[in-house]
């Protein structure tokens, strides 16, 4: 086939349209609108989750744990904001979703299933490591000492996922020859057959199910009465979201597979890929959240704090005496250590005196309030027997002695 022919090949449409039906080829029906929504608000809300969990890491915990977790979510975030690109280049670039595939000319569907392809292949590398990541936190918090039911459950969870997504990248890689026969229907090869791609689907389904059991077990073992053990398990079946979406990605791959109209009937699949992925960082990251907003609200309180203080023009940084508020009449001032000097400081007995001179000298008329504070700490005695006794002279052990002039 010569260049001349070549051309004239992409050209044409890529599926024969029905009888008396004209190819809109520069303006074909699509449903952009939708997936743009579905697109916005599956990424705000992952990226919360996984803020919240970054956040819990890094103020929370503190600690060693988890680490490996944390890698495994990140790693999986970068393939989602991979596979959210694609999705979105696709109503960008290319041809768009839902588009019926006799409105498409050939070279538009080359460059539409190269990214469908591409975003297959960061479906499977992003929702795996999550999964895992979720496993293992599990079986981490719950600790079982034994091999019961929520154990093996767990590790058959974990394996399967592992098995289930390494199998499915490396099918979805490498099932025909050449690979490029994947979206360029021009090149001559061969391909696995639709089977075995529906049959791999299946176990998706079945590894989400064994996800969605298997906390219920360890939730309804706790010594918790039946409302609180409830409410527990409901949280953890956020995750059902996540099942009905494999659910329905098996239906929709069912029905892509069976058909020719492949750009129209890829697009729900591709979608409840999205949804299902978003519907996993939930389960991860929904635990940290109110962890986080407490936080976030401790943290605006102090920056709100510091910002009116920003507009205070007498405030300074000079400890706890400060200038006077503003305004004409200024009644408070801070008081230097050659105002108040001290002369004698016992540090012989475990009480810490501060005696001021009895003569000093004159504070400036404009003062109107001075304020001095005692502050006494008693000696702690320990007898033999390891009880404690304190002697304490006085109800008060803190003392303001004020003096109004």
């Amino acid at each position: 086939m010569n260049e001349v022919e070549h051309r004239a090949l992409l050209a044409q449409p890529a599926l024969e349209p029905p009888d008396a039906v004209e190819p809109n080829f520069a303006s074909p029906p699509n449903m952009n609108a939708l997936a743009d929504g579905i697109l916005v608000a599956a990424l705000t809300v992952t990226s919360l989750a996984v803020l919240a969990r970054i956040h819990f890491w890094v103020f929370v915990l503190k600690q060693p744990r988890g680490r490996l977790e944390a890698v495994l979510v990140i790693s999986g975030f970068a393939s989602y904001i991979g596979f959210a690109y694609c999705l979105l280049r696709i109503v960008r670039l290319e041809i768009g979703w839902w588009v019926h595939q006799g409105d498409v000319t050939v070279g538009a569907a080359i460059g539409f299933s190269y990214w469908v392809y591409i975003a297959g292949l960061l479906y499977n590398s992003g929702i795996a490591p999550v999964k895992v990541a979720i496993v293992m936190e599990w079986l981490r918090i719950f600790l079982p000492r034994s091999r019961n039911a929520f154990f093996w459950l767990c590790h058959i969870s974990l394996w399967l996922n592992v098995a289930y997504y390494i199998a499915a990248i490396v099918v979805e890689s490498i099932r025909c020859a050449p690979r490029e026969l994947i979206w360029d229907p021009t090149v001559k090869g061969t391909c696995l057959d639709r089977k075995a791609l529906e049959a791999i689907s299946s176990i998706n389904v079945v590894s989400d199910i064994a996800m969605l059991v298997a906390p219920l077990f360890a939730i309804w073992r706790l010594k918790l009465s039946t409302a609180k053990k409830v409410g527990v398990a409901l949280l953890f079946t956020v995750g059902l979201f996540g099942t009905v979406s494999a659910i329905f990605r098996l239906f929709a791959t069912q029905a892509y597979l069976k058909s020719q109209d492949s750009t129209y009937f890829v697009s729900p699949v591709r979608f409840w890929e999205l949804s299902e992925m978003t519907s996993v960082f939930i389960v991860y990251g929904l635990p940290a959240v109110p962890t986080a907003f407490a936080g976030a609200s401790t943290g605006f309180s102090h920056c709100y704090s510091r910002w009116i203080q920003g507009f205070d023009p007498n405030a300074s940084n000079m400890g706890p005496w400060r200038e006077g508020r503003s305004g004409p009449s200024i009644r408070y001032r801070n008081l230097d250590r050659s105002s108040l000097p001290v002369s004698t400081l016992d540090t012989a007995t475990t009480r810490c005196i501060s005696i001021i001179d009895p003569d000093p000298p004159r504070l400036p008329e404009s003062i109107s309030v001075v304020k001095t504070v005692e502050i006494r700490r008693d000696k702690i005695r320990t007898d033999a027997l390891g009880d404690t006794d304190k002697d304490i002279e006085e109800d008060v052990l803190l003392r303001q002695h004020p003096w109004f002039s």
